[in-house]
């Protein structure tokens, strides 16, 4: 028989017609060897070099089997990049890039600002994407650096006896800075502790014959904080210095959210509050009651919401304004004149608009659509001098994640673990990376400072892939 002319099947059939076995479905080598010996058996006489002749026939039959089973298991067809010859279809592959601060170049550059330079090139990279981030709970609440610890108090004593007293030939006022330790505080609690320590330390310098007669309370049922006078002297409490902002300083986290706008030409914006001496009332026993200032909100201990990632790859092959925040600028509008003589129109509010109309019903002379407009253009002049004194959103360019913080659930000088960035930065054009710029900034737009512990990220990168 001439092997060359019989194919898969005609070899099938004779193995399965010469040793008894079904060769026509299907079979393991070893049918394939048993068959070979059954069928030497029974031709030994009859072909010359039969032992061979079964050989290369096996071969064949097992060949057409198998080798296309293992062909569609080892290879693999896929689509190629974008070329002249295919212009719709490209493979990437997946590639993790690990920053860890403490392998940074330059030990001596903050933990969370620092440039590093890959130890490989990241070639024809389309995406970026944080995976997964590991922050240390080292970082402060409340920092000197922040300017969120400190309040001025101003006394008044009296200099022949040191004791605190209203008014008199020898009574000066002083100004002292009430500040507190930078640190973390788990709440409330914890910085009223400080703060009236603070006080304690100050007052026992003018006088020691009227103990805790300052003090900071805070009341359980409405969580709001005040503020407790039992001297004979009047205390000016003021919470907005030149380097604190309005919505961020102390006493803005106490609760302490009125301020005011003088009407001069600076319009200085002033959070300042006067604690009124005691009461005493001349009864039989004498009855003592605190001059008392309370806050206006509820008091928390600031902790950062979230944190941004800033990576900078120096390419340009990307969007780089990638976080978009809101507008609280004021708007520009041509101010409306109106003669009038009433000094109070300078003072006026949209809040106090209505109080206004009913105490000079019969005595202005402007309409209640000139005086609405008066009322908006002084809001807007007060809002454009709220720009330096507010903390604004802080919106940095070649943003990556935004990272919530959940406080709650991480414990103080433990390692902050999450996941949760979803955002992809992608490129316009294929991109290679060899050094990143990295910062991490807390929601209030100070770089993070996390006391010199180390912290760290896994980058993910789609990678175009030709072969």
């Amino acid at each position: 028989m001439d092997l060359e002319t019989m194919n898969a099947l005609d070899l099938r059939k004779y193995f399965t017609k010469q040793s008894g076995l079904n060769f026509l479905n299907d079979f393991t080598l070893q049918d394939v060897e048993d068959a070979k010996k059954t069928i030497f058996t029974k031709n030994f006489n009859v072909y010359g070099d039969t032992k061979a002749w079964l050989d290369k026939a096996a071969e064949k039959m097992v060949k057409d089997k198998f080798f296309n089973v293992k062909e569609e298991q080892q290879y693999v067809v896929k689509n190629t990049i974008r070329d002249t010859m295919n212009g719709n279809y490209r493979n990437t592959i997946s590639r993790l890039i690990l920053i860890d601060s403490t392998y940074r170049q330059q030990l001596r550059d903050p933990e969370t600002d620092f440039l590093i330079h890959l130890n490989e090139k990241v070639n024809n990279a389309t995406s970026l994407e944080l995976t997964n981030i590991q922050i240390p709970y080292t970082f402060y609440n409340i920092d000197d650096a922040h300017h969120n610890n400190y309040f001025l108090l101003t006394c008044r004593y009296n200099t022949a006896n040191g004791d605190l007293l209203q008014g008199g030939t020898n009574t000066i006022s002083t100004t002292t800075t009430i500040k507190i330790p930078s640190g973390h505080y788990t709440n409330t609690d914890a910085i009223l502790v400080q703060i009236n320590l603070q006080i304690d330390n100050l007052i026992n310098r003018f006088t020691t014959s009227i103990p805790n007669h300052l003090r900071c309370v805070k009341d359980e049922l409405t969580g709001t904080i005040r503020f407790e006078n039992y001297s004979a002297a009047p205390y000016d409490i003021e919470f907005l210095t030149n380097e604190s902002k309005v919505n961020s300083c102390l006493g803005w986290e106490l609760g302490f959210r009125e301020f005011q706008t003088s009407a001069s030409t600076n319009q200085t914006l002033t959070m300042k509050y006067e604690i009124p001496r005691n009461k005493i009332i001349t009864t039989s026993p004498l009855v003592t009651t605190p001059g008392i200032i309370r806050g206006t909100e509820v008091a928390m201990a600031p902790h950062p919401k979230y944190f941004v990632l800033v990576v900078d790859d120096f390419n340009q092959t990307q969007t780089a304004d990638t976080m978009v925040q809101a507008n609280i600028r004021p708007e520009n509008t041509k101010a409306t004149s109106h003669f009038t003589q009433d000094p109070m129109l300078d003072y006026l509010m949209p809040y106090n608009l209505s109080t206004y109309l009913d105490t000079m019903k019969d005595q202005r002379t402007l309409t209640k659509n000139q005086l609405y407009t008066i009322a908006q253009q002084n809001m807007e002049k007060q809002n454009l001098s709220l720009q330096n004194t507010r903390l604004e959103v802080y919106a940095p360019n070649q943003v990556l994640a935004l990272i919530p913080f959940e406080h709650a659930r991480a414990d103080w000088g433990s390692m902050y673990f999450t996941d949760k960035s979803k955002y992809i930065r992608e490129y316009h054009s294929p991109t290679n990376l060899e050094r990143l710029q990295v910062k991490l900034y807390d929601d209030k737009g100070h770089l993070l400072n996390l006391r010199g512990n180390s912290w760290c990220m896994t980058l993910t990168t789609q990678n175009l892939y030709k072969y």
